[in-house]
């Protein structure tokens, strides 16, 4: 059975949550190995130094040293540890060092965006998609209960004890 336009309306108004944009936060980090040099680098940072230009010249992350530490936009949980200290200062704000893999990272935060809730139109292939999913769901399991009301199990205890 097809949800109807309908169900699948209500469905979404009811679970609303489910379909959300997580928090992101923009991040650049100077990622190195030695954490006296990952002290340096903070200090320099919350001194008001460039934090692009540092990143540049101190991080030895390849990928990143070409975009000057800039990873873009990142939810809580994309980059492990360095997410988490990320969301923890908030915007505009320099953290660290903290311990990152084989290393230390200092990081910078920007523009915060908040959770936002999926358009209905964004939402409609997931919302379609877990609705047949929890019918179908529902089916089977009055199918199995059925199944065994007609046919009920009845266990030998001789026979398996003989086995």
């Amino acid at each position: 059975m097809e949800p109807t336009e309908e169900d699948i309306n209500k469905y979404y108004e009811d679970n609303k949550e489910d379909f959300i944009y997580p928090p992101k936060i923009q991040i650049w980090e100077i990622f190195v190995k030695d954490e006296k040099m990952a002290k340096k680098i903070y200090g320099w940072a919350k001194a008001g130094r460039n934090f692009e230009k540092l990143a540049e010249k101190y991080t030895e992350d390849k990928a990143y040293k070409k975009k000057k530490g800039f990873l873009g936009y990142r939810v809580e949980t994309q980059r492990g540890a360095v997410s988490r200290e990320a969301f923890k200062i908030g915007e505009n704000a320099i953290g660290g060092p903290i311990r990152y893999r084989n290393g230390w990272v200092v990081l910078k935060t920007g523009h915060k965006k908040e959770k936002e809730y999926m358009k209905f139109e964004t939402a409609l292939p997931r919302v379609e998609s877990k609705l047949r999913k929890e019918r179908t769901k529902v089916r089977r399991d009055e199918w199995i209960k059925e199944l065994k009301e007609r046919y009920p199990v009845t266990i030998n205890d001789q026979l398996v004890k003989s086995v």
